[in-house]
């Protein structure tokens, strides 16, 4: 910081962007978080974020905004749907903040893994094809071509998890199987450790791909026995095999070495950490 007060925007407050936004407010930031609805702004006034309420795929409600900003975090989620609600989210929400913001205003989008379809097990880096089966994995990756043309940074986030979020445990809790293959490995990251990439990765001005995920990948089934062995609960069984299916069935181990290499340490580094802390804030 050089005394003068930086400006953020974050394009979507939703799990992780409001606690991204709260953190930089505590950091001496001015916040704009941008949402949807009204009913998606509850809340950011008292974490220190001024809303702005419009649809990213919509071109007029960029002109209620300005581009005077130090930092973009492109962070906006679907909430679901399929390849038309992907296409309208990132690929033509970004397209249209792309050609808003001035290209020398940093932007960060938050990816996913998800766009990495390798299956066997094998560990994937950022130099690892990403070819995913799937047209809303298709639609990612041109969404991360728009954001790396304008030499942008793109985070390819695990599977997130924290405070009051865990698929995986829900499940455990509610008696289930782990979704997916149970012996497919799981890349998780905890969302405090989002936020501190994300802080790391602006600092250093660091453009480019960089998988976001914590130190040691799992398998479903063994993150399953571990919650049994922590919370002394029996293992959710199907017939004495953990069942099969579910919609992730993707069998990666993603490397954060880049990251790791660059000076980065997560407070989480494996699943362990993380769910210690998961279960002490009372899941």
């Amino acid at each position: 910081m050089d005394g003068q007060e930086k400006k953020l925007l974050i394009i979507g407050c939703g799990y992780v962007g409001k606690a991204l936004g709260s953190h930089f407010f505590k950091k001496g930031w001015s916040v704009t978080g941008w949402a949807r609805a009204q009913e998606s702004v509850s809340g950011l006034a008292s974490l220190g974020i001024e809303p702005h309420i419009g649809d990213v795929a919509d071109e007029r409600d960029w002109r209620g905004i300005s581009p005077d900003f130090d930092q973009v975090v492109y962070c906006a989620a679907t909430g679901g749907g399929g390849a038309a609600s992907y296409g309208r989210v990132y690929l033509k929400g970004l397209s249209l903040a792309d050609a808003f913001f001035p290209k020398n205003v940093p932007l960060l989008y938050t990816s996913s893994t998800s766009v990495y379809a390798q299956d066997g097990g094998e560990w994937v880096t950022e130099d690892s094809p990403s070819e995913p089966a799937s047209e809303t994995g298709r639609i990612l990756v041109e969404t991360e071509k728009v954001v790396l043309a304008r030499n942008g940074t793109v985070a390819r986030l695990g599977a997130i998890y924290g405070p009051g979020r865990s698929a995986l445990l829900n499940q455990f809790f509610a008696g289930s199987p782990p979704s997916g293959n149970p012996d497919g490995w799981v890349n998780q990251i905890y969302r405090d450790d989002i936020i501190g990439a994300i802080e790391f990765l602006m600092e250093r001005a660091q453009t480019g791909i960089v998988n976001v995920c914590d130190s040691e990948p799992v398998r479903r089934i063994e993150l399953c026995k571990w919650f049994s062995e922590r919370l002394k609960m029996p293992m959710p069984m199907a017939g004495g095999v953990p069942a099969p299916g579910g919609r992730d069935r993707g069998n990666k181990r993603v490397a954060n070495t880049r990251l790791v290499g660059l000076g980065w340490n997560p407070r989480f580094p494996s699943f362990r950490e993380g769910y210690e802390a998961v279960l002490k804030c009372g899941f």
